[in-house]
């Protein structure tokens, strides 16, 4: 996938780096279970820059599991001067749970921070909406509903995407990162119909991920910005590690 093939699509393409035990790596479903291992995420940060990248995705999958350990602090901090190096645009999260932990991402130089559920159970007090990019991991159910998950994708909210991103609309959110995790990982292309129904009511910005593997992804979600809202971007992540 030429990353230079993006600008005539109209969808930005934003490169995925998932961090556990200071490695890259890619899960499967999100299942931690189904990991797959990349090495040294400052080299691929890298080769993603020298390649064209100018938007990345950075998650924190051990502090997603547990919000008090911290210890890629100092890894975060190393790819964030990179990226600023290059003049690139990086959101980060996982398990953020406060306005500190958001206030402290911006520190180290995220641009934006990336929140889940805590925008939704009211835990996290909500400061500078408009720097913040909600994240909403979700899964359909055997009736064909999309529902929220939370705690990196293990338990149900019981709460309906929709339901979920207006609550987020009206609370000052507009720029929405939603996930399919069944596609995940899986390559099988993203959920342009669930995303096609999002954008025909609400005005979000909304930013795709999961199951993303070719420029023709890309295309069909070029073609959804014809309502309220619109597709700002698609997150990559094992398509571009494993090069297909």
């Amino acid at each position: 996938m030429a990353l230079d093939e993006q600008g005539a699509l109209g969808v930005e393409l934003i490169v995925a780096i998932d961090l556990l035990e200071g490695r890259a790596v890619r899960l499967r479903q999100g299942r931690f279970e189904a990991l797959r291992d990349f090495g040294d995420p400052r080299a691929y940060l890298v080769r993603a820059l020298e390649a064209g990248a100018r938007w990345f995705h950075i998650v924190d999958l051990t502090r997603a599991r547990d919000p008090s350990d911290r210890r890629h602090e100092a890894l975060l901090g190393e790819l964030l001067a990179l990226a600023r190096e290059a003049g690139a645009t990086v959101e980060v999260g996982g398990g953020v749970r406060s306005w500190s932990d958001v206030a402290a991402l911006r520190e180290l130089g995220a641009d934006w921070v990336v929140v889940g559920t805590a925008l939704l159970d009211g835990s996290l007090e909500l400061r500078e909406p408009e720097r913040l990019v909600a994240a909403l991991d979700y899964r359909y159910d055997e009736h064909g509903r999309a529902i929220v998950r939370s705690h990196a994708w293990e338990r149900s909210t019981g709460l309906e995407l929709e339901e979920a991103c207006r609550s987020l609309l009206e609370r000052g959110v507009g720029r929405q990162l939603l996930t399919d995790v069944g596609r995940d990982g899986m390559g099988v292309g993203p959920d342009v119909g669930g995303y096609g129904a999002l954008t025909q009511v609400l005005p979000i910005e909304l930013i795709a991920s999961g199951g993303i593997a070719s420029v023709a992804s890309l295309a069909e979600l070029t073609r959804l910005g014809t309502g309220a809202g619109r597709v700002i971007g698609a997150v990559v992540g094992t398509a571009l590690l494993d090069g297909t």
